[in-house]
C-alpha cells in the first residue's frame, strides 16, 4: 500500500516530528508520499531537509484541474455525497459547513490524485481543517483516512465526531486525549490509540565532553507563544539568580508572543544571561541541545500533548523540566528521568534550577536516565511501526531501507 502523509502548510519548524516518522516508515519499506493542504509562507521554513522534500509534496490547493475532473467523471455523485458531509457538521454552524463546502474543489483533486496514484490510506497529521479536507476526500471517492490528534480537543475546532466518523484509526498525542475522544466523540476503543510522534535516536545523541564551567546552560525550544510559557521559565531563572545560581538561556524558536518575551527579559534584569536565536533548523537544534546542561518547556493552558521538543532533549541525554500536563507525566518519571512541576509554579522552577546547579551530578544523572529512556520508547521507528500495524500495513521481518510491506488487517490497540 502507498500512503500519504498530509501535513497542513508543510513545511515549517514543527513538522520536522511528523516528517521522521514519514522516513522511519520509508526505511520499513513503505512507499510515502508527503502532502499538504497548501505552501507556508517562504518565512515559516527553516529545516533544508523538509525544504527539499516540499518539492516533491502533493499539494491540495490550488486544486488541479485534470484531478478533479477525473473524480467528479468517475464518480457522478462524488458532489452530492461532498454536500452530505457538509450537512453533517453542526457544531460549527453555517459558518463552518459554508467553509466545508469551499473546500470540495480541493477534495476532488486530492481524490482524483490519490486515484491516479495509487495511494491506499492518507494519514493525516491534524484533527483541525485538514481532517474535513482527507474526510471529504474519502466520501468522494478517495482513499481511507487516518488523523493525528495533537493536543486537546478544543484546540483543533469543532465537529470532530463529523471528522472522525470514518476513520480507520485516531492516534492521540497522549492518554488523556485519547480519553477525550472516547468521551467526547465516541469513537470505541479499537479505533483509537495514542502514541508520541518520536525523534531518530541514532542522530540526537549526548554529545561526549559536555563542558562544565560552573555555569547552568538553559535552553528551550518551542514556538513563542503565551501557552509556552516563556515568562514563567524567565521568572524562575530570576529567582534562582538571586538565590546564588549561575545560568545562561538560549531561547530558539520565533512566534506572536516575542515582543512580549523580550519585555520581560529587559524588566527583569536578565539581558546578559538571556539570549533570543530565533528559529533553527535541525543541525543548529541539535548542537544547542547538545550542548545544554537542562532543557525547560513550562508549558500553560491547553494544547499540549506529548512534546517533540522534550523527546528531542531526552534524546540527547539533556535534563528536563517540564510543566505537568498533557501527557508529560507519561514522559517523564519525576525526579528520575526529568523535573515536572505545575504550570504556572515559579517558585517551582527556580527550585528545579538551583537543583540542577547547586547538587553535583545531577543534571547528568537526570540526562542519562532520560538518554536511557528516549532509546526504549521514543525512537520514531517504534511510532511507525505502530500506526503502520494500525491502518493495515505489516511490515515484513527485518524490513529496512529496502525492506517490504503489504497491506493487512488491522489489529491490536
Amino acid at each position: 500500500m502507498k500512503i500519504g502523509l498530509l501535513i497542513p502548510e508543510f513545511p515549517t519548524q514543527t513538522h520536522v516530528a511528523m516528517w521522521r516518522v514519514g522516513q522511519a516508515m520509508r526505511e520499513l519499506g513503505v512507499e510515502v508520499q508527503m502532502m499538504s493542504t497548501r505552501r507556508p509562507a517562504s518565512s515559516q521554513r527553516c529545516h533544508p531537509a523538509l525544504v527539499e522534500e516540499s518539492r516533491r509534496t502533493y499539494y491540495a490547493w490550488p486544486p488541479r484541474t485534470g484531478d478533479v475532473l477525473g473524480t467528479l467523471a468517475r464518480s457522478p455523485g462524488a458532489v452530492a455525497r461532498a454536500i452530505g458531509y457538509a450537512g453533517e457538521v453542526r457544531e460549527s454552524g453555517a459558518r463552518g459547513r459554508m467553509k466545508v463546502l469551499a473546500m470540495i474543489p480541493a477534495a476532488a483533486g486530492l481524490a482524483g490524485y490519490c486515484r491516479r496514484e495509487g495511494i491506499g490510506h492518507i494519514f493525516a497529521h491534524s484533527c483541525a481543517d485538514a481532517a474535513h479536507l482527507v474526510a471529504l476526500s474519502e466520501r468522494m471517492g478517495g482513499p481511507a483516512y487516518s488523523l493525528r490528534l495533537g493536543g486537546d480537543l478544543e484546540v483543533y475546532g469543532k465537529d470532530h465526531r463529523a471528522k472522525m466518523a470514518r476513520a480507520t484509526v485516531v492516534v492521540a498525542a497522549a492518554r488523556v486525549n485519547k480519553e477525550q475522544v472516547h468521551r467526547e466523540v465516541g469513537l470505541p476503543e479499537e479505533r483509537v490509540i495514542w502514541s508520541w510522534l518520536g525523534v531518530d535516536t541514532r542522530r540526537f545523541v549526548p554529545r561526549e565532553g559536555a563542558r562544565r564551567d560552573g555555569v547552568l546552560h538553559l535552553v528551550t525550544v518551542a514556538r513563542i507563544n503565551g501557552a509556552k510559557g516563556h515568562v514563567h521559565a524567565l521568572r524562575g531563572m530570576r529567582r534562582a539568580l538571586d538565590a546564588g545560581a549561575r545560568g545562561e538561556y538560549t531561547i530558539a524558536g520565533a512566534g506572536p508572543h516575542e515582543g512580549v518575551v523580550r519585555e520581560e527579559i529587559e524588566r527583569l534584569g536578565l539581558a546578559g544571561q538571556v539570549r533570543m536565536v530565533g528559529p533553527l533548523g535541525e543541525d543548529r537544534v541539535l548542537d544547542l541541545l547538545q550542548s545544554a546542561d537542562a532543557f525547560i518547556l513550562p508549558t500553560v493552558g491547553i494544547g499540549e500533548g506529548s512534546p517533540v521538543a522534550v523527546i528531542e532533549a531526552m534524546s540527547c541525554g539533556v535534563a528536563v523540566i517540564c510543566s505537568r500536563i498533557g501527557g508529560t507525566a507519561e514522559m517523564i518519571d519525576d525526579g528520575v528521568d526529568g523535573l515536572l512541576v505545575e504550570p504556572g509554579d515559579e517558585g517551582a522552577i527556580a527550585e528545579a534550577l538551583v537543583r540542577l546547579w547547586e547538587v553535583p551530578g545531577e543534571a547528568q544523572r537526570l540526562g542519562r536516565a532520560a538518554r536511557a529512556r528516549a532509546e526504549r520508547e521514543f525512537d520514531c521507528r517504534r511510532v511507525a511501526e505502530r500506526i503502520l500495524e494500525r491502518i493495515g500495513v505489516t511490515v515484513e521481518e527485518g524490513a529496512g531501507a529496502t525492506g517490504r510491506a503489504s497491506a493487512g488487517g488491522v489489529s491490536g490497540n
